[in-house]
Order: C-alpha cells, then structure tokens, then sequence
C-alpha cells in the first residue's frame, strides 16, 4: 500500500514537472524572418517585447517618414502612434492554461489585436497562432531559437540593444 502512495505522488510530481517544462519551454529569444522577440514572465504576466527588426528606419515608399524609427503608426489610438516598435510589449492577459499559453496578441503591422496562442512546435521552434473567434480561423506565425543563428539573425543581433552576436 506505501509503495502504490509513493508511486502516485511520484506520478503526480512528474506530471507537474513536464508541465513547468512545456509552461517555460517558450521563454527565450525568438527570431522570424524581420524580427527577433524576447519572451519572458514577470510577476505572472507574460511578455513578448521585440527587440530587434531588420530595417528599423522607414525607407522610401514606406508609411513613415525616410529615416525615421518605427513607430506604431497602425495603432487605432492615435496617442500610441508615436511608440517605437522596439521595446514594444505585443501580448495582453497571457495565461498558461490547457498546456499552451492563451492570451491577446498585437500585430503592429495591422494595428489589430487578436486572440492567440503560443506553443512550442515538435521540431523547436515557437508557434504563435492569431486568430478571430476560434484557432482554426488564424494564422501562425513561426519563430526560431535565437540560437540557430540562421538568415538574418545575426544581422538582427548585432542591431539589438545590447548588441549581441551568435
């Protein structure tokens, strides 16, 4: 009877082990095509801040002025038109539930806020999927690990603050 308890509670804290794993699996430096997120949580709220873009200044033909940092310029209140992209929080009510991360997700490039779920994919890089209503209707976004050091993410680090290499 004392090795079936040990056994259960040994299960039990496995479980919650794997499931602290797949909660902070995602926590890190993300890397897209144009862009490299930092994913991290402080006092229970999760945080996707960008960190570096590809072109950080407006080039001709662009909505902002030729030179200018980026700003939020697709924001709907026109106050936050003026808020540089970098360093910017895109996430909003994040909450680890059903062994994903839900919460509201802000896309600069639109000025839109949509639903959203982050996850880590089988093959290592992080998922994020915007959607209206239900999941089905969205689309993912993919990232890759910092660490892979691919494309243009060293171009990318080299123009964060600080800067860093691979």
């Amino acid at each position: 009877m004392m090795s079936l308890r040990v056994t259960i509670l040994s299960l039990l804290l496995v479980s919650g082990v794997a499931t602290a794993d797949d909660r902070d699996a995602i926590f890190g430096r993300w890397a897209s095509n144009n862009s490299i997120i930092e994913i991290g949580e402080t006092n229970g709220v999760l945080h996707a801040t960008i960190v570096s873009i590809l072109d950080p200044v407006y080039r001709e033909g662009e909505d902002g002025p030729v030179g200018a940092v980026r700003v939020d310029l697709h924001n709907p209140d026109a106050a936050l038109h003026s808020r540089m992209l970098i360093g910017m929080d895109l996430l909003d009510g994040y909450q680890f539930k059903d062994g994903k991360w839900q919460g509201n997700l802000y896309d600069p490039e639109s000025g839109k806020t949509y639903k959203s779920q982050i996850t880590l994919g089988s093959d290592g890089n992080l998922q994020m999927r915007g959607y209206v209503g239900v999941p089905m209707f969205g689309r993912t976004a993919v990232f890759n690990p910092v660490s892979s050091c691919s494309g243009a993410i060293p171009k990318m680090l080299a123009l964060a603050n600080p800067p860093s290499s691979c």
